[in-house]
């Protein structure tokens, strides 16, 4: 028998399975957004079903979303509800950036990818949402 070696996610195996989550938000939120149409309340709903989707991915297996089965990456640590709750309240919020801005559209966007979540990723190896919970991705 021999012992795998675990490597971390790179950062492109982590954006990408961001934007496959982003992408079933936004593909649930789909309805809303046929009633309410690009207004603020549907990025409301968009960024509601992200938080809605990630704490059900919660209950599946290894607890993974669909972007980590995608990449075929796993938690380091199999994380507590507590943990994997604060992780999703900080990827919610990195997340939402996508719609909401201060003076033009995607400015907190590229802020929060490049002076928050590729630092973070640098020197910890692990996203700011993912180093706040204690938690990191691997590749087996």
């Amino acid at each position: 028998m021999y012992n795998k070696q675990k490597v971390k996610t790179t950062i492109f195996e982590k954006l990408f399975s961001s934007v496959i989550n982003g992408g079933i938000a936004l593909i649930v939120s789909t309805p809303f957004f046929m009633y309410w149409g690009f207004s603020l309340y549907w990025k409301w709903s968009v960024v509601l079903s992200f938080f809605l989707y990630e704490l059900v991915c919660y209950a599946t297996s290894g607890h993974r979303d669909i972007g980590m089965m995608v990449v075929n990456s796993h938690w380091h640590n199999s994380p507590s509800f507590f943990r994997y709750l604060v992780y999703n309240i900080f990827y919610t919020l990195s997340f939402a950036t996508i719609f909401i801005y201060l003076s033009v559209p995607l400015d907190l966007l590229l802020f929060n990818l490049i002076v928050i979540q590729l630092p973070s990723i640098i020197f910890t190896g692990t996203t700011f949402h993912g180093f706040l919970a204690r938690l990191e991705t691997i590749k087996h």
